[in-house]
């Protein structure tokens, strides 16, 4: 599954600029989590009941599934959706301030992912099952340093990539890798979520089917919605 939101950059947007050209360990992440998770927003809502309701009907087929959130950032949402079908969430993040806030935010959750969970288990009992997610979530989740361009080969059976690939590059050929990486990091048929900010964002869902996996229009693997949505990022 992808997810597309519109981004406001606090960067120059010319020239170009590549992932190596950022300091990603002063991002501030506080401020984006306030920003865009402090309270549950219309366009989250939107988003989770088509990632859960994905998820959901198409979870791994096997337990205990591997799952991997690539550029965690300060969002928790895209592992609690995958929280029902895994036994353990490797939480993949660059930057040095977002994995520190990670650790912490797992120890000590803010308020507002209660929020979230409310809404990512409404009506859907592969969720409500689950009567501690933030509790369950920091049992499972392994916060790791990483980098979207050097993850393994088949190594996790779901995933989720939430605003990673756009946000990192104004290159296109960076954008690809990132994207590839990704889907090369799930097994075969792995179900995914991933979300990309742009002017005029699209949702699509599928599953990976290899490492040059496509998501289509209303077919058995996915689906197709537009949404108007803002983000904004800045490092």
């Amino acid at each position: 599954m992808a997810v597309a939101k519109a981004s406001a950059f606090l960067l120059p947007p010319k020239p170009a600029f590549g992932n190596a050209d950022v300091d990603w360990d002063i991002f501030d992440s506080q401020a984006y989590f306030t920003h865009n998770y402090g309270t549950l927003r219309d366009d989250d809502t939107v988003i989770i009941k088509i990632v859960a309701d994905y998820f959901a009907s198409t979870g791994p087929g096997r337990w205990p599934a591997r799952a991997l959130d690539v550029g965690s950032g300060t969002n928790l949402y895209p592992a609690l959706t995958m929280l029902p079908f895994a036994s353990r969430v490797t939480l993949t993040e660059r930057a040095h301030t977002n994995r520190e806030w990670l650790n912490r935010e797992l120890l000590s959750p803010q308020g507002s992912w209660w929020q979230f969970w409310e809404e990512i288990s409404r009506g859907r009992p592969a969720y409500t099952q689950i009567n501690k997610p933030l509790e369950v979530l920091a049992s499972r989740a392994d916060v790791r340093k990483g980098n979207i361009f050097s993850l393994p080969s088949a190594a996790y059976d779901l995933g989720t990539m939430f605003f990673v690939a756009e946000s990192i590059t104004t290159r296109k050929d960076e954008f690809r890798r990132a994207v590839r990486g990704f889907l090369r990091s799930l097994v075969p048929r792995a179900p995914f979520a991933a979300a990309f900010m742009r002017p005029h964002p699209v949702i699509r869902s599928g599953r990976c089917a290899s490492p040059r996996a496509r998501s289509t229009r209303t077919t058995s693997s996915g689906h197709l919605l537009t949404l108007r949505t803002s983000r904004t990022l800045s490092v």
